[in-house]
C-alpha cells in the first residue's frame, strides 16, 4: 500500500513540475486599422508599419522557463528575395528585442540589447501593475483570464492586454511581461499580438543563463540617451543642409 502511495505522489509531483518547465513558441499577428490614412505622409508611414509587421510574422518568438527563471528571444527569419531593406531593418530592430531574462526570486527583468553602438543590460522589476478582470477565454485547451496594464511610453489611451492561465503556474510571459498568477499565453500591444502556438513541457528544468555582458542601465536612462542621440543627429543634418 505504501509503495502505491509513493508511486501516486511521485506522479503528481512530476506532473506539477512538468507544468513549470517548458519551451513556448508564440505566433505573431497584427491588426490593420479600419480608418484609411488621412494624408499621403500618413499613408506612407502606415504602409511601412504594415510591411514591417508582415515581415515580423516570419520570425520565431520563443520563451523558455523553469520554476524560477525564464528567457525570451526572437529568432529572425531570412529576408525574402523581394525584401524592402528599410522595412526589414525596421522589423529587425523593432521585434528582435535582444534577450529578455526574468528571475522570480530576485524579482527582476534583464533585457540584453544593443543600442547606440553599445551593449546594455536594461534592468526592471518583474511585477507589472496588472488589473485582472473576470473575462475568460480558451487558448488551446487552457482557460485564460484577461489582465490589462497601462502601456509605458505609449499614448494615454493605449493599454497592454494579456491572457494568462493558472493551469501553468509560473509568473512569466513573452517580451518581458510577467508577474501574474499563471503563464501569459497572449499579449497585445498597439496593433501587435503574440499568441502561444506550441508548448513543449520538459521533465527536467532547463538551465537558463543570466545575461552578464553589457552596461547596466534603466529603461528611462536608455530612452534619454536615445533621444539625445536623435537630437544630435538632427542638429548635424540641419548644419549640413
Amino acid at each position: 500500500m505504501k509503495r502505491y502511495l509513493l508511486i501516486i505522489l511521485f506522479a503528481i509531483t512530476t506532473d506539477l513540475f512538468a507544468q513549470q518547465s517548458a519551451v513556448v513558441q508564440y505566433e505573431f499577428s497584427y491588426k490593420k486599422a479600419l480608418e484609411p490614412p488621412k494624408n499621403t505622409m500618413e499613408a506612407d508611414v502606415t504602409r511601412s508599419v504594415y510591411l514591417s509587421a508582415e515581415y515580423g510574422r516570419n520570425h520565431q518568438y520563443i520563451l523558455k522557463f523553469n520554476p524560477l527563471e525564464s528567457i525570451y528571444h526572437v529568432e529572425m527569419s531570412m529576408p525574402p528575395d523581394d525584401v524592402n531593406k528599410l522595412e526589414y531593418k525596421f522589423s529587425s530592430a523593432h521585434f528582435s528585442m535582444g534577450i529578455i531574462y526574468q528571475n522570480l526570486k530576485a524579482d527582476e527583468v534583464l533585457n540584453k540589447k544593443e543600442s547606440l553602438g553599445k551593449k546594455f543590460l536594461v534592468k526592471s522589476p518583474l511585477n507589472v501593475h496588472w488589473e485582472i478582470t473576470s473575462e475568460k477565454k480558451y487558448i488551446g485547451k487552457y482557460k485564460c483570464y484577461k489582465a490589462t496594464s497601462s502601456c509605458a511610453g505609449c499614448n494615454k489611451n493605449q493599454i497592454i492586454t494579456v491572457w494568462f492561465t493558472p493551469d501553468i503556474p509560473v509568473p512569466f510571459g513573452p517580451a518581458g511581461y510577467g508577474g501574474l498568477p499563471g503563464l501569459i499565453l497572449e499579449v497585445s500591444k498597439h496593433i501587435y499580438t503574440l499568441t502561444a502556438d506550441k508548448i513543449k513541457f520538459l521533465n527536467n528544468a532547463p538551465k537558463i543563463s543570466k545575461p552578464t555582458e553589457g552596461e547596466f542601465i534603466t529603461a528611462d536612462e536608455l530612452n534619454k540617451l536615445q533621444w539625445e542621440a536623435r537630437g544630435k543627429l538632427m542638429m548635424n543634418r540641419r548644419r549640413s543642409n
